[in-house]
């Protein structure tokens, strides 16, 4: 006669972020068991109840009773690790036991099957859930895909499938010995080994913790490519930037653009937006993985003269100061723009529509090259890339920004503040000034005078602003009503003449002149 028992419904809970199945195996006495394949608490609750009730028709059952009772005892952790081919065939053994059949405990799992592999968890790594389990130790990145680029094309054909805490010194020293072979582009500069070198020991530092899989990482951190000099970037002058900005035959806006990024040195994604390229099948993260916006004019404070940025790539969101000829600048622009609510992006071009990031680098150059060939001032290596030398792109704006405003004598946590650059990313143009220091090339002419229409703009605002203040003072001034002029005392008795307008010999003050 079969036993009677309280049948348990099975559980499962999640610690560390790790999920645990949780099994009633005898009267008060639960068992726990790791499940390592679950991404979710309802993945491993299923489970549990799975097995619950493999163990509840062990228990009701009086056949075989000693080989019941050692199954019961191992039924939780096999089952825990087990995929869908072994948990049918646990399913198998249980209905043949409780039919009286005698049966064979099939092999303990494997230990290794425990373990994840490689692949997995830097997939888990780049797609975000490590963040998600852990976002106190484990960072979101904006860069995540780059990194999983470097990890697919390099670190994967090596390691994808093989378990973590079986990987060794040994196969990282081979991914980056095969690096070259697998680039598209020949050999690798050594700033992209160091990269690839960088991601394949993070996925093992993660392994250590916060997952707990290894108790040292493999790879130490001197395994990492060292730091080698990059190329040297090329910048625009200040003397061509100006012949750039004065070009009438580009785009008002475009050359806004260009004379911003020099000058203040941000990013394109702070002036323009931009897409935010994340991993398939990635957490969702609105607020820190959301596209970013362009500079509109609500997060321009002209009145102060600072800009509020969103979303950027160093996670620094704090205000940005605007230099006195940038602020006018930019009110001469929302003058003559066409857009200029809250929620309009700054930078747009002659027809008002923003200008858009994926065609800036572009604009950049063909802006740039038009005005330096028709002043005939054009330099080839700004646009042919030589031996240990990159040719003009976006991104050179902000190193025409750090190295002019290191070389004009800003301090240098000026320029960190400005750029949002780090401490270390300032240490590349370091190696460059003496080169420049020599040639006196001097600093930006202030962009509201760059920029003819920009100037023009501001004159007629001046002279609109004058006209008016002086109609204001007019039409709340009192008519003055004439006195008889008294006669002087003294020796000569001389009567100033009546006919001689009031205020011509300075009696009166001159009217103040408006601001701008």
């Amino acid at each position: 006669m079969a036993a009677k028992i309280r049948e348990s419904k099975g559980s499962a809970y999640e610690s560390k972020g790790r999920f645990f199945i949780r099994v009633t195996v005898a009267n008060r006495k639960r068992d726990d068991a790791h499940a390592p394949w679950a991404k979710s608490l309802e993945e491993a609750t299923a489970r549990g109840r799975v097995m619950q009730a493999m163990v509840n028709r062990l228990r009701a059952s009086e056949t075989q009773d000693a080989l019941r009772k050692e199954f019961i005892a191992k039924i939780v952790e096999w089952g825990a690790v087990a995929d869908e081919a072994k948990l049918e065939e646990l399913e198998r053994l249980v209905a043949e036991m409780v039919a009286g059949d005698i049966v064979k405990l099939p092999a303990p799992p494997s230990p290794a099957s425990k373990v994840p592999t490689y692949g997995a968890v830097a997939m888990q790594w780049v797609k975000g859930e490590l963040h998600a389990l852990y976002p106190d130790h484990v960072d979101r990145k904006r860069s995540a895909a780059g990194d999983y680029g470097n990890l697919r094309r390099y670190a994967f054909p090596e390691l994808e499938h093989t378990p973590i805490n079986k990987v060794g010194l040994e196969d990282y020293e081979r991914v980056l010995r095969n690096a070259d072979a697998r680039s598209t582009k020949g050999k690798l500069p050594p700033a992209t080994r160091r990269q690839i070198g960088q991601v394949t020991r993070k996925v093992m530092e993660l392994a250590v913790y916060p997952l707990r899989i290894i108790s040292t990482n493999p790879i130490p951190a001197s395994a990492i490519p060292k730091k080698r000099r990059g190329p040297v970037q090329v910048f625009l002058y200040p003397d061509e930037d100006a012949v750039v900005m004065a070009d009438k035959r580009a785009a008002l806006g475009h050359r806004l653009l260009i004379g911003y990024l020099h000058r203040q040195g941000c990013r394109r994604a702070d002036a323009l937006g931009g897409d935010v390229e994340i991993v398939e099948g990635a957490v969702e993260d609105e607020d820190t993985f959301g596209d970013v916006p362009p500079l509109t004019w609500g997060r321009v404070d002209l009145r102060r003269g600072y800009v509020l940025p969103d979303r950027n790539k160093s996670d620094d969101a704090s205000l940005t100061p605007l230099d006195e000829d940038i602020v006018l600048a930019l009110t001469a622009w929302k003058r003559i723009s066409k857009k200029t609510k809250p929620g309009d992006p700054v930078f747009v071009d002659d027809d008002g529509e923003a200008i858009d990031p994926d065609d800036a680098t572009e604009i950049y150059r063909d802006v740039i090259r038009a005005a330096l060939v028709e002043k005939d001032c054009d330099r080839p290596e700004l646009w042919k890339a030589a031996r240990g030398q990159l040719k003009l792109r976006l991104h050179n704006a902000r190193a025409s920004f750090v190295t002019v405003a290191l070389l004009s004598g800003r301090p240098e946590e000026w320029v960190r503040r400005r750029s949002k650059h780090k401490s270390s990313a300032l240490e590349r143009y370091r190696r460059e000034l003496r080169t420049y220091e020599e040639l006196n090339l001097g600093y930006w002419t202030p962009l509201h005078l760059a920029i003819p229409e920009l100037a023009e703009a501001l004159k007629a605002a001046e002279d609109e602003s004058a006209a008016a203040f002086a109609a204001a003072n007019a039409a709340a001034a009192p008519p003055r009503t004439p006195s008889a002029p008294t006669p002087r005392r003294g020796k000569n008795r001389m009567v100033p003449s009546t006919s001689e307008p009031v205020g011509a010999r300075g009696f009166e003050p001159p009217t103040p002149r408006p601001p701008v």
